[in-house]
């Protein structure tokens, strides 16, 4: 395990953020391999919520450079159209340039692991097989996806084991869902509204949800690395009784 661990922390000079499609980041896919090849995976508790709307992907970018890989899951929960096509990599604080993934249904969340939720569905999550549930949409709704909904959804599935975040965004989407993963035991965080392109969207969070902290980017990954560090491990495929702590 020190190997994958050594190729990771090797990364260490950021470089330009780029949006680019393409083969994945030779780096990385080596250690996943190393992973497959040992039968091992990283096991997670904590996972991560992210929404936003209108300039939130100006904010994920300079989220995303100050978080390092391995990381929990992170879900990005962001308004969009449908034939919206989303930047496929996000540049890494180890200078990993990670892919994102739409999320399907039945698939397992798998740590270090970017997952984007389409419009035209429903999202919901299974616990006992750390999975999602998605479905189609049967009713026209203004925004997709309906932030409040998914993280109203999460809060109940992960309560405690969950960080929500809202980002950038225009009106008062995702103030009702940061609330109600706060109330079910979320650590929950809002952007900086001075910090944000759009400043509707952390506004209406702050009223509606005290109990979460309004915080910068900057810390923001900070506590998402933090949950990484105390929470990821790895463990033998097929559920053996090896596990050992990744921080």
């Amino acid at each position: 395990m020190e190997l994958a661990s050594a190729v990771l922390e090797a990364r260490s000079h950021p470089k330009p953020s780029v949006m680019i499609s393409g083969s994945p980041d030779p780096i990385l896919h080596s250690v996943e391999e190393f992973l497959k090849q040992k039968r091992v995976h990283l096991a997670w508790t904590k996972i991560a919520f992210l929404g936003c709307s209108a300039g939130g992907d100006v904010a994920l970018r300079s989220l995303m450079k100050n978080i390092v890989v391995p990381h929990i899951p992170l879900v990005i929960v962001m308004h969009h159209n449908p034939g919206f096509k989303f930047m496929t990599k996000f540049l890494m604080k180890n200078g990993i340039s990670q892919r994102v993934q739409i999320a399907k249904d039945g698939e397992s969340i798998r740590a270090g692991k970017l997952y984007f939720l389409e419009g035209d569905k429903i999202h919901n999550f299974k616990l006992a097989t750390k999975s999602f549930s998605v479905q189609p949409q049967r009713t026209k709704t203004k925004f997709h996806p309906e932030i409040d909904e998914v993280f109203a959804n999460a809060g109940i599935v992960f309560k405690r084991n969950a960080l929500s975040v809202i980002l950038s965004g225009m009106l008062s989407d995702g103030a009702e869902g940061i609330k109600a993963m706060a109330l079910n035991g979320a650590y929950s965080m809002i952007q900086e509204p001075g910090s944000a392109l759009f400043k509707d969207m952390p506004n209406a969070a702050r009223k509606a949800s005290p109990l979460s902290k309004t915080l910068s980017l900057d810390a923001i990954a900070s506590r998402i690395n933090q949950a990484a560090r105390e929470d990821l491990k790895y463990e033998k495929l097929g559920g053996f009784a090896f596990a050992r702590r990744i921080g």
